[in-house]
């Protein structure tokens, strides 16, 4: 589990460096929104219903921006390190229903850290077939690399 806590430790960096960064510009958004909710306010009691509709694409379109400068959930960013790892590991390579369902396990079990009882629960498979294809994608993507803790299976 060191792997999920090192990813937590990056995560946390990449939010603080994120957030300095676009410190400013989430101010300067807040700010323009609430002036168009205002312009908005006074387009309704006007009765100018085109504007209305103006302002509510501009307001929208401004909070669509300040959702990109804010630093991103635990999930997506975990999401993002698995898909560069994936791509490394896997390159060009024809993937089997077999090997999808192996990345799903490894990615639950290393990037978030699931017990195995928890990832058999959600990916609804059983026992035997979590350790068979746990193992197998194991020796076929990490040779060497034989890091599955059998004593949690119970």
């Amino acid at each position: 589990m060191k792997h999920v806590d090192m990813l937590r430790e990056d995560w946390a960096k990449y939010c603080a460096a994120n957030y300095k960064t676009y410190r400013d510009k989430i101010q300067a958004l807040n700010k323009r929104i609430k002036k168009l909710q205002i312009e908005r306010e006074v387009c309704a009691e006007n009765h100018e219903y085109n504007e209305v509709e103006i302002k509510d694409e501009e307001i929208e379109i401004a909070r669509n921006h300040l959702e990109k400068c804010f630093p991103i959930n635990f999930e997506k960013y975990v999401q993002r390190e698995f898909a560069k790892d994936f791509k490394t590991i896997v390159g060009t390579r024809k993937l089997s229903k077999e090997d999808r369902l192996f990345f799903k396990i490894y990615f639950l079990r290393e990037y978030f850290g699931f017990k195995v009882n928890d990832v058999i629960k959600k990916l609804k498979i059983n026992h035997k077939r979590y350790y068979d294809t746990y193992k197998s994608g194991m020796k076929l993507f990490f040779p060497g690399d034989n890091q599955e803790e059998l004593s949690e299976v119970g």
